[in-house]
Formats: C-alpha cells, structure tokens, sequence
C-alpha cells in the first residue's frame, strides 16, 4: 500500500510539473474579452464540445452547469459547408412518444402533422434567422418509415428546397443512427 501511495504521489508531481499550463486557458480567454470583442466563445477538448455563447466577467466563484446533449450522431455530411453558427433544436419527443402513421386522416401523431405544425415552422424560422434546426429523433418509441417519408420528404414536395434543407436542417440520433440516413435518402429521393 505504501509503494503504491508513493507511485501515485510521484506520477501527481510529474503531471503537475508537465501541466504548469492547466487552469489558466479560460481566465485568460476572460480577460481577453475585457475589450467585449469576443461575440461567441467555443472549447473543443478531445470529445467534448462547449458554445458558452457570451462571457459573464462580473460571476465570481465557479459555476457547471449542463443539459444533457442529444444531439448524438452529428454526421456532417448532409450539411453543405454552412457556415451557420446558432442552432434551433426541435425533439420529435415534444411532439410525441408514439409517432404514427404517414397521414393525418390515417391516425394520431402522423407525419404529416408533424411536418406541417412543428417541423416546418420551427424550419422557417431556422431559414429566416439563417441558423441550422437540429431534429433530434431519440426519445421516442420508434418511427414508422412512413412517418419518416412524410414528414421530411413532404418538406421538398411541399416546396423547401434541397440546397436550403441541407445547409440548414440536421437531424440527429445517437441510439438509431440508421433513422438520421433513412431521413437524407427520404429527402434525396423526394
């Protein structure tokens, strides 16, 4: 037990005298930002992804707070070199737990309404302010193909165009990522 105290107090003063860096990132970026020239601040880290957005300087002490992320699969492929930067997020979960069929006249919770009183509005208005719509398709039970065709190949037929659609929707699944390529080849093929 012994050795391995000393083992573990010998590898902290290595990773400190390695790391005399740490720490001081983010009060710098603050500081920096006396002169309120940063409009948006986002950190990268290994796999971690932060848009803090505007820097409070007048908080003191520390804060963390999080919602948790369902963005998952964010496959850029779709999206056409966008150089969008803000983002509306729209869960399909909101909508319902049980999405159904392809027509409003076939049942509840259909593509169709989705598309036309959720999705498309929350799309024009991502079009109107020019940032990007994330649908994010987790949380509910599952999704009938026919569900998925009319919701987002009814947005092409019903007249949003494909170059438009892929600069500014993104649809997301990290638990079903075969949903996010049914939903492109529904909007490719429409």
């Amino acid at each position: 037990m012994k050795q391995r105290t000393i083992a573990c107090q010998q590898e902290n003063e290595r990773v400190q005298e390695r790391d005399t860096h740490r720490g001081k990132g983010l009060p710098n970026i603050a500081r920096r930002n006396m002169d309120k020239q940063t409009r948006r601040l986002r950190i990268i880290s290994n796999n971690v992804f932060a848009d803090v957005g505007k820097i409070a300087l007048s908080y003191s002490g520390t804060r963390i707070s999080w919602n948790r992320n369902m963005l998952g699969t964010l496959d850029n492929r779709y999206m056409s070199n966008s150089t969008i930067e803000s983002e509306i997020i729209l869960h399909v979960r909101d909508f319902t737990l049980y999405p159904g069929p392809r027509l409003k006249e076939d049942g509840n919770y259909s593509g169709e309404e989705f598309r036309d009183e959720y999705l498309l509005p929350k799309y024009r208005e991502a079009v109107e302010n020019k940032v990007c719509l994330h649908v994010i398709l987790e949380g509910t039970k599952g999704y009938a193909s026919s569900f998925l065709e009319e919701a987002f190949g009814g947005l092409v037929r019903n007249g949003q165009k494909k170059n438009e659609l892929k600069k500014h929707l993104k649809v997301c699944s990290s638990d079903r990522p075969w949903y996010v390529e049914e939903v492109y080849s529904y909007i490719d093929g429409a």
